[in-house]
């Protein structure tokens, strides 16, 4: 109870503020309960029922959510697990709908037709300010879109996107600004990362003549 109910504060006064971080916080808090809960198990399992199996520690998901410093839990949040999510509360990831224009041409000129569905931004909760400190300086020296990153590639061998420890590819796009679109194709790197990945992209970005 010392650590659950300052836990619980900490959510209440997230949600107090704003909805969607205040969840998507605490969905990565419990996840991180449910991992030291099943390294835990395993732990107890492969431990001979004679010696004693030391307690989770909880204290550190506690310390995260004090400090906000998110990164420290658990990295990658399940698709389907945000696939629930969403379908359960869809006014916090709305799809607004854009209507037709007709009797145009489009062009410069002219109306024409707008797509139904626009693509909704997803804005990250909790991005690394270092990243987007030297996103913002390579902007103004000229890098405008993160396609830049690929034409001044100097690294060792093809330009490759830095993996997660999933090894599924990273977001540029939302690890460096902040934000993105939900449909993006790597959503499922939407996240907060540790130490370990946020210093493999400071190295990408040096690899790209990005100064860090």
């Amino acid at each position: 109870m010392q650590i659950v109910c300052p836990l619980i504060q900490n959510l209440e006064c997230m949600f107090a503020s704003s909805k969607k971080e205040g969840l998507l916080i605490a969905i990565w808090a419990m996840l991180a309960y449910q991992s030291k809960v099943q390294a835990w198990l395993r732990s107890a399992r492969a431990t001979v029922t004679t010696d004693a199996v030391v307690a989770p520690n909880f204290s550190c998901i506690l310390e995260a959510m004090e400090s906000q410093t998110y990164d420290s839990l658990l990295p990658r949040v399940p698709d389907q697990w945000m696939e629930i999510v969403k379908a359960q509360v869809v006014e916090l990831w709305p799809v607004i709908e854009v209507p037709c224009i007709r009797g145009g041409r489009g062009g410069a000129g002219g109306g024409g037709m707008l797509p139904v569905l626009s693509k909704n931004k997803w804005k990250h909760p909790n991005p690394n300010r270092g990243l987007l400190t030297c996103w913002k300086t390579a902007f103004a020296k000229g890098y405008k879109t993160i396609g830049d990153l690929k034409a001044h590639w100097a690294g060792t061998g093809d330009y490759v996107v830095p993996k997660d420890p999933s090894g599924n590819k990273l977001c540029l796009k939302c690890q460096l600004t902040g934000e993105c679109k939900t449909g993006c194709g790597r959503s499922n790197s939407h996240l907060a990362y540790g130490d370990d990945i946020i210093a493999k992209l400071h190295q990408h970005l040096t690899n790209c003549g990005v100064p860090n």
